[in-house]
């Protein structure tokens, strides 16, 4: 009788010769845990994870039973990428290594293309950004959870931002006026238990969502005399015509 494994190469024989677009619908279709598995199971398939577009590390992708850790799934899967990623989250309880995260940040910022970033870190002292992340220009999306951001001099926004979430992240008041003041198409700002900053200035007319909570009182009150140029709230100083949605 076959044992499993060998009744699943078998089966991955079968579709090795199928066409490329259709390989790729399959591998997408898997939890990326199976994804990996299969790629790592047929030499085949070594080279297929450049197929994967949504890429998702969190803590589903480790069984207790596979022996392979979270951080090779994340090294065979991601240095072995060069296309386009439309999205990459990257999410775990257990603490990880700065070298490892800084390694694969480094990576995604040599080559490719990343729409939606997703960093939720979970370590005991807040992730310093690589100041490589302030150069994936092709964002629309960025998500950050308990990060120090510290860009170089030269970052002067995301042009192509759309949604920004942060919250529990360090940001000095130039970082907080170059990443918001410097991505004309944001639509939605969420600014959550965040420190460094005084006052929130922005120059985002497509602005629909801001939610700035948790946060300190000095921040609010400034962000109000911001919003309103005399008796609040009779004036905005640069009209927020899609705004629908404003907590503080």
């Amino acid at each position: 009788m076959m044992d499993m494994e060998t009744e699943t190469e078998l089966e991955l024989d079968r579709i090795s010769n199928l066409p490329n677009d259709v390989t790729e619908k399959i591998l997408s279709r898997l939890p990326l845990r199976e994804a990996v598995r299969t790629i790592v199971l047929s030499s085949k398939w070594r080279y297929k994870s450049d197929m994967l577009r949504d890429l998702v590390f969190d803590d589903r992708c480790v069984s207790t039973r596979s022996g392979v850790t979270f951080v090779n799934i994340v090294d065979h899967v991601l240095l072995l990428h060069t296309s386009p990623i439309d999205k990459f989250k990257l999410s775990r309880k257990d603490e990880l290594a700065t070298r490892d995260m800084d390694r694969w940040i480094f990576h995604l910022s040599k080559n490719l293309v990343i729409k939606d970033m997703i960093l939720k870190i979970w370590n005991w002292n807040p992730y310093n950004i690589p100041s490589c992340l302030f150069s994936y220009q092709d964002i629309v999306k960025l998500e950050l959870q308990w990060c120090l951001l510290r860009p170089p001099s030269t970052f002067k926004g995301f042009r192509d931002l759309k949604s920004l979430d942060i919250m529990l992240v360090y940001l000095a008041q130039d970082v907080n006026e170059n990443l918001v003041g410097g991505s004309p198409l944001l639509e939605i700002l969420k600014l959550r238990s965040c420190t460094g900053f005084t006052n929130v200035k922005m120059d985002a007319p497509n602005l629909r969502i801001i939610d700035i909570t948790d946060t300190t009182l000095t921040i609010i009150g400034n962000f109000l005399k911001y919003l309103s140029i005399g008796a609040l709230p009779e004036k905005l100083p640069k009209p927020c015509h899609y705004l629908n949605f404003l907590s503080v």
